[in-house]
């Protein structure tokens, strides 16, 4: 058994981005010209968005990556720093800072996401050190691309010394089936589920995703249809909550840092589920995909009302 000590419960490593949002009453027509209901810059990306839910729920996270030297790479570092994220590591470098434009249509909540991620500086395997690793409890990482060899290289290390490494499954890449094994838990959404394992039945992916690893826990997150999981006790659904939902940006990245939470606690893992689907739907009903996530007092109050397991609604204003 490790006696290394644990100062941080989980270091990110991967994407984190900046959002531009807007509320549209519809979609435009080409060349057409139309005001925005509401909009608002906030911090996005998949693993940055993980842990700012982790430290809102009272976790001890540190980003271990690289930000770009311009106004959008500052803001997602002070981003960061107010809400409690360790930043001591992260470096920056100069380059383009990762964003997106993401219109929202107000009837449906429908969203259509147009990003660049032109010239974004990424982590480098050399950048990381053992010391950093060996003091997290979890390491969470993704596939984004700039980052994917350091990725690699912290999850065997965190492998080597019987840490957890969660993977946020959301595309498939040529590294897909390596991250894949050295990850004890897998999370990812149903289009990845689906076009990676060929299947088109939740379980029947997440099975096949299990095989690979005959061990750990696979969640598949399927939006209003709930959670499917399967692990070595076997397999459960557990469907979304019922919200007011404003906007479903972010609630996938929302739901993985509330997981991480639950692996923290210990707790059952029907529980973490539950729990997990609590924290995105709140965070739903706020526009962008980190103003809404809720504290833990906040989910706690949630779970204690009666809202157990009922689908998750768009609102219509």
């Amino acid at each position: 058994m490790s006696t290394r000590r644990k100062e941080i419960d989980v270091i990110g490593i991967g994407s984190c981005a900046l959002d531009f949002l807007m509320v549209l009453s519809s979609y435009p027509e080409m060349d057409e010209r139309v005001k925005a209901l509401e909009s608002t810059m906030q911090g996005g990306g998949e693993v940055g968005t993980a842990l700012i839910t982790l430290a809102r729920l009272g976790a001890q996270v540190k980003y271990l990556g690289k930000l770009a030297d311009d106004e959008f790479g500052h803001f997602l570092l002070e981003d960061f720093k107010k809400e409690g994220v360790d930043t001591s590591n992260v470096i920056v470098e100069k380059g383009n800072s990762l964003f997106a434009f993401i219109l929202i249509e107000k009837k449906s909540g429908k969203r259509t996401i147009v990003y660049t991620d032109k010239n974004v500086p990424g982590l480098r395997p050399e950048e990381i050190t053992f010391d950093q690793i060996k003091k997290a409890k979890i390491l969470l990482i993704n596939q984004s691309l700039p980052d994917i060899k350091a990725a690699l290289l912290a999850a065997e290390r965190m492998n080597k010394i019987g840490g957890k490494v969660v993977l946020d499954a959301s595309w498939i890449t040529s590294w897909t089936k390596r991250l894949i094994n050295l990850s004890e838990i897998i999370i990812g959404d149903e289009d990845f589920a689906f076009k990676f394992t060929g299947e088109k039945d939740y379980f029947k992916a997440a099975q096949e995703i299990f095989s690979l690893k005959k061990d750990g826990i696979v969640a598949i997150t399927a939006g209003t249809k709930g959670c499917f999981c399967i692990s070595r006790e076997g397999k459960f659904h557990t469907p979304a909550f019922k919200v007011k939902a404003k906007d479903t940006t972010g609630a996938g990245d929302v739901f993985h840092g509330a997981f991480i939470y639950g692996i923290l606690q210990e707790w059952d893992l029907p529980y973490i589920v539950k729990f997990a689907s609590a924290v995105a739907a709140l965070k739903c009903r706020s526009l962008g995909g980190r103003a809404g996530i809720p504290t833990l007092s906040e989910v706690k109050n949630f779970l204690s009302g009666g809202s157990n397991g009922r689908r998750m609604e768009i609102a219509e204003d």
